[in-house]
């Protein structure tokens, strides 16, 4: 039976640019626009499936799949097991997968359809729905429209909707949509701006601790996780804590949370790191350090006097050799504050400073001040304030002995050097061979040739030139090595590339010659060195443009071939060779 061509209705370009503007409104119920001429002419039976996105875990999730070709009205079955909390809504055209699953895991499904003339066809979907968070299907918001569509013999849609399996735009006496397509109803959120969607990260709570008091009961500390997949938290810790402090799940083992607790034994300061994966893997850390002072912690809201605070002040940045630095930590009570060495290579030489330098390090200090009188207050004891100083290394400069090479010979020679800049009575010998310590020797030497570095060149011309060491391999305890061009007063050691090399003549035999020949004979000499030759000449004849020999009459030309040297070379023996010039 022959069919007429389906008869189409197009939405007008005006709804369509109201549909494109209701952009991420959340699914709810599919209503499906589909029109079809009675007997008019059908294509094959076809699904179409977009790629299924990843459904997250109690997270509103909608997928719809509309059905073209064939003949309308169609069967739709679907099968399989669906996650809870989701659900098949379908209409005449389209069936859609929607609601908020409550449950992980991977589910297979399969549609079944069949049309008016029983032409069936069957497509397999597989479903994954992940604990993980995934943006895409966090809802969006966009700003209602309401509005009534109406077309000839069509029915009418309430808006905010959005279109899906959008086909073909035609131009026929206005812009339309070629349908069928499918609308699916949106719930508003909101009237206002979009707002942005967060991203659940997996975090450790607290983010800071408070300090401890030496020999003081400390103030339990509970460690939770909070984001991620909201579930399975799993907490461990790596680091150091105080002696006489633990930090562990309570009842032993792991679990979803640690304590700190316990009374410290040993003041300074104590970095731990706690860790924690949630159900999916995911994972979150968050460091602390711990502070234990040797005074009351927190003495200003016990102790009897007005609070006070200290002030580091600037901190130093001493470098090894240097005999001691100061602090300039201040109370607010004015009274002075005194100073204890928890750790480092340092020493006080009284409570008030200044600091003997042991090393190049890290030193750790604590600043207190124990209360008093100042002006007529009485002040109770400041809470300690803990201070780090790091001491620099110190310079070493590294310079290459001088040495050289003739200009046209290969240098296979060593390189040696010295070392400069040792402080408090170091020595080589003492830091790099002393003990265990050893510092190792530049990797390699260069030349500064052409403005770069480079390993010494056989060409390079005659001159000297900067000896570059690469100390990049060299480290000490106390000191950084350099190369010596880079000291305060720059030095370098010398590579010299000595003149005068040898040089020779190669001038082949010459030809006979007939005065007034039209061709002049050209001169070939070259030289041993590649530098130019030049030449002179007696007899019957004479030179052109400096090569050419022009013969004039009858007789014997002698012609010279002469290279004057330059700084690389000396000059070259004369070479001389005679012309026979026949009449």
């Amino acid at each position: 039976m022959k069919h007429s061509t389906p008869t189409r209705w197009h939405l007008g370009a005006a709804f369509l640019a109201a549909i494109c503007l209701l952009s991420g409104l959340v699914p709810s119920l599919p209503r499906v626009l589909a029109f079809t001429a009675p007997g008019g002419q059908s294509t094959p039976l076809s699904i179409s499936q977009p790629g299924w996105p990843e459904a997250s875990l109690n997270m509103l999730y909608t997928q719809s799949v509309s059905i073209a070709g064939g003949l309308a009205p169609y069967q739709i079955t679907p099968q399989g097991s669906l996650p809870n909390g989701m659900a098949w809504q379908t209409s005449a055209r389209a069936i859609v997968l929607t609601g908020t699953p409550t449950q992980t895991g991977v589910f297979d499904l399969t549609l079944n359809v069949v049309d008016a003339l029983g032409e069936h066809i069957t497509q397999s979907i597989s479903l994954k729905v992940s604990a993980r968070f995934r943006p895409e299907n966090s809802p969006t918001v966009a700003i209602p429209v309401t509005e009534t569509l109406t077309t000839t013999d069509t029915p009418k849609v309430q808006l905010p909707v959005v279109i899906t399996d959008l086909e073909t735009i035609s131009t026929a006496d206005a812009p339309a949509i070629q349908l069928p397509v499918v609308i699916i109803d949106k719930e508003t959120l909101t009237t206002t701006d979009t707002p942005s969607v967060s991203f659940p990260t997996l975090t450790i709570n607290p983010s800071t601790i408070p300090s401890a008091a030496l020999n003081s009961s400390y103030p339990s500390q509970f460690f939770s996780a909070s984001g991620g997949s909201g579930a399975g938290y799993n907490l461990t810790w790596t680091g150091a804590i105080p002696p006489g402090m633990l930090l562990a799940y309570p009842g032993g083992g792991t679990g979803p949370t640690l304590t700190l607790s316990g009374t410290p034994t040993s003041a300074g300061s104590y970095a731990f790191v706690v860790n924690a994966t949630d159900s999916t893997g995911d994972t979150g850390t968050q460091s602390y350090t711990l502070f234990v002072s040797p005074a009351s912690a927190g003495c200003e809201l016990i102790c009897p006097g007005t609070p006070q605070t200290i002030t580091t002040g600037l901190v130093p940045y001493p470098t090894y050799g240097q005999a001691s630095f100061s602090l300039s930590a201040t109370a607010t009570s004015g009274l002075p504050v005194t100073y204890t060495v928890l750790s480092g290579p340092a020493t006080a030489t009284g409570p008030y400073g200044p600091f003997t330098i042991g090393a190049a390090g890290s030193v750790t200090i604590t600043a207190t001040q124990a209360g008093g009188l100042s002006h007529g207050t009485t002040y109770a004891p400041a809470f300690p304030q803990y201070i780090i100083v790091t001491i620099l290394k110190a310079p070493l400069y590294v310079t290459p002995y001088p040495t050289g090479k003739s200009f046209d010979a290969q240098y296979f020679g060593s390189f040696y050097f010295t070392v400069s800049g040792f402080v408090n009575g170091d020595t080589y010998s003492s830091t790099c061979f002393g003990g265990t310590s050893f510092c190792g020797f530049p990797s390699y030497f260069s030349i500064d040739y052409l403005g770069t570095s480079n390993p010494i060149p056989g060409d390079a011309p005659a001159g000297s030139y900067d000896i570059v060491p690469n100390v990049t391999s060299m480290t000490a305890t106390n000191y950084t090595f350099y190369p010596c061009e880079q000291a305060p007063t720059p030095c370098s050691g010398l590579f010299t590339v000595y003149g005068g090399a040898s040089q020779a003549i190669i001038f082949p035999p010459l030809p006979p010659m007939k005065a007034g020949q039209a061709i002049p004979l050209h001169l070939t000499a070259y030289t041993t060195s590649g530098l130019p030759v030049s030449y002179s000449i007696t007899g019957p004849g004479n030179l052109i443009n400096g090569y050419y020999v022009h013969a004039t009459a009858a007789g014997i030309i002698t012609v010279t071939a002469n290279q004057a040297g330059n700084s690389n070379y000396n000059p070259a023996t004369p070479v001389s060779q005679t012309i026979t010039v026949n009449p």
